[in-house]
């Protein structure tokens, strides 16, 4: 298991940052690991530019003095722990380093790249009720983990489903 999925080979790929219905998650190897087969998320855009939330990148961005104005909130509501944390627990049990954790498919979570800059910003874009879904299919013989994102500013407060469908 040390094919990893790669957020940049993904977009290189494709030629895009956004992905959707037809697209492929593509390894580090430059191997199709998952299709989109349906994407009902038209409110915005998935991500992969952000990366995965942690409680050190809230410490550090709070040393800096950037934490409240990044989240909208007070450091108070600062998360206990993030993405990184609660995958890296996950994966653990199957001999996976937290630091092999790739950087993820942030699906529902938009963000405004600015195209002068190039800043990152959170959006507050999310699926309206009764929701969206997104399936994907496997290519090849694969383990996927899944987190619920604890960063307030990516709307992580509501869980996930996850449904997993027999092999055709």
């Amino acid at each position: 298991m040390r094919e990893r999925f790669d957020q940049a080979r993904t977009k290189a790929n494709q030629r895009k940052v956004f992905i959707s219905t037809g697209d492929a998650l593509i390894s580090k190897l430059n191997n199709t690991m998952m299709t989109i087969v349906e994407d009902t998320f038209m409110e915005g855009h998935h991500d992969l530019q952000e990366g995965m939330c942690s409680r050190k990148r809230h410490e550090l961005a709070a040393a800096r003095g950037i934490w409240e104005l990044t989240y909208g909130k007070p450091l108070s509501e600062m998360p206990p722990r993030g993405c990184t944390e609660n995958l890296g627990a996950a994966l653990e049990a199957y001999g996976i380093a937290i630091e092999d954790v790739p950087s993820p498919f942030n699906i529902f979570q938009d963000m405004i790249i600015h195209p002068d800059t190039g800043v990152l910003e959170h959006s507050p874009i999310r699926p309206k009720p009764p929701g969206a879904h997104v399936t994907l299919r496997a290519e090849i013989d694969l383990l996927a983990a899944l987190s619920t994102c604890p960063d307030i500013a990516g709307g992580g407060t509501t869980g996930a489903t996850l449904t997993l469908f027999a092999a055709e």
